[in-house]
């Protein structure tokens, strides 16, 4: 109980990596500003800014804010790194959270292309969940963005913004009496890269979406 942990940085769980089997509780508890690394020299950043789940993490009365993925390194002569998923949490295995917040927290932008193919955007800027399950309940997702798409030299190539500013999740998730407010899908590359889908919620998987409120939240932008 009344756990802080905040301003760390690794590689993956700037703030906490929770491995397969293991099993986390974080009570009246702060995961924030922590930091996944940015690639470098072409090399893709880090997912998870805060915590990286493999195992199950539950959440009670707790708030992870201000966590960042890693950006993408620079194609100086390769195509450049993608950026990193799941700002707040990255999973693959099991999370639950109640009477929780998830705030504020940014998924990894495309590297630059330099004169080479620019990075992938990051997608889920609060939650990104490729496996396993989410459940959340009575619980506040706000100001989370997923990554901006990136850019080559002179604007000729660009990728697509990262999708699921609150949460992308591919896998199991049921949402009751929770509110999104205020998230933001990522803006497309300079020069054409196609903003995200689903500034609150992006979902391509199996979502139980009960007695909660969405508002304020955008898709990204396309630049031109």
């Amino acid at each position: 109980d009344n756990v802080t942990v905040t301003k760390n940085m690794a590689a993956q769980g700037g703030g906490i990596t929770n491995s397969a089997a293991a099993t986390l509780t974080l009570n009246n508890s702060v995961v924030s500003a922590n930091t996944a690394k940015s690639g470098a020299d072409s090399k893709n950043g880090g997912s998870a800014g805060g915590i990286y789940n493999a195992g199950t993490v539950t959440l009670a009365s707790s708030a992870v804010a201000g966590n960042f993925a890693g950006s993408g390194g620079i194609g100086l002569n390769d195509t450049a790194g993608n950026g990193g998923s799941g700002g707040g949490i990255d999973n693959v295995g099991t999370v639950v959270a109640t009477n929780s917040t998830i705030s504020n927290n940014f998924a990894g932008s495309g590297g630059l292309g330099n004169q080479e193919v620019p990075g992938h955007a990051g997608n889920g800027g609060g939650i990104y969940s490729s496996k396993g399950s989410v459940t959340l309940t009575r619980t506040t997702l706000s100001g989370n963005s997923a990554g901006y798409g990136g850019a080559s030299e002179g604007d000729a190539i660009a990728t697509d913004g990262g999708s699921g500013g609150g949460i992308w999740s591919s896998a199991r998730l049921s949402v009751t009496g929770c509110t999104f407010s205020s998230n933001v899908a990522g803006n497309g590359g300079s020069g054409g890269g196609t903003g995200g889908n689903g500034g609150g919620l992006f979902t391509s998987g199996h979502a139980i979406i009960a007695t909660s409120t969405f508002t304020g939240n955008t898709a990204g932008v396309t630049y031109y």
